[in-house]
């Protein structure tokens, strides 16, 4: 199905697992509750896409390989998606672009965002686990009640982020940028904000157990 323009379609239950969709266009279609397991999606476009409760994991939109490609091999955009409940445990979104997608309550367990645009996404509820957020632009996100648990936020852009009492124990966030950001009720526990930016943040009513501050001293109180 590569290079097809599918735009506009109702794929609403498609089974395409495994199917090559590299540089095909699915914007304004509908593929909800559609089976994409371990696509392979180079340079795809998924704009204004409705892809709620639908199974993504170990899809490829995105990865690198000098063999095929001589580094990255082409980012998908899904921006606007809608992704509720969509399942993208273990999905390789490298320089995806997810502005203003729609993610809540969406599995993001394991799940490879390095660099992603994730400017003004909606990821309330969302599992994000272990995620590999490095240096991913999460401006305006907001992160209401996401699980953050062991995932890589360094040099991730959190500004204005909202993360109202989202989970943090065992993130990693240093050199991350939270400037304004809101993380009231926050749990912070073994958190890492090793030389984080924190200007204007409010951390009021966070959680510290062993976390690391922006010194790179543990504390139990707040600290900020």
């Amino acid at each position: 199905l590569s290079h097809m323009n599918l735009s506009g379609m109702d794929l609403t239950g498609i089974d395409l697992r495994g199917a090559n969709l590299q540089n095909t266009t699915f914007d304004y279609a509908t593929l909800d509750g559609a089976d994409l397991r371990s696509i392979v999606a180079f340079n795809a476009t998924f704009i204004h896409t409705g892809m709620n409760d639908t199974y993504l994991q170990n899809a490829e939109f995105n990865k690198y390989s000098f063999s095929e490609c001589g580094g990255y091999c082409g980012e998908a955009n899904l921006t606007n998606a809608l992704l509720s409940n969509a399942d993208l445990t273990g999905a390789d979104l490298d320089y995806a672009l997810l502005t203003d997608a729609y993610l809540s309550n969406a599995d993001l367990t394991d799940a490879d965002l390095r660099y992603a645009d994730l400017t003004g996404a909606e990821l309330t509820f969302a599992d994000l686990t272990d995620a590999n957020l490095f240096s991913a632009n999460l401006t305006d996100a907001n992160l209401f009640e996401a699980d953050l648990t062991d995932a890589d936020l360094r040099y991730a852009d959190l500004t204005d982020a909202y993360l109202y009492n989202a989970d943090l124990t065992d993130a990693d966030l240093r050199y991350a940028d939270l400037t304004d950001a809101y993380l009231y009720n926050a749990d912070l526990t073994d958190a890492d904000f090793f030389a984080a930016t924190v200007t204007n943040a409010d951390f009021y009513g966070t959680t510290w157990s062993n976390t690391v501050w922006t010194d790179g001293t543990a504390y139990d109180t707040n600290q900020a």
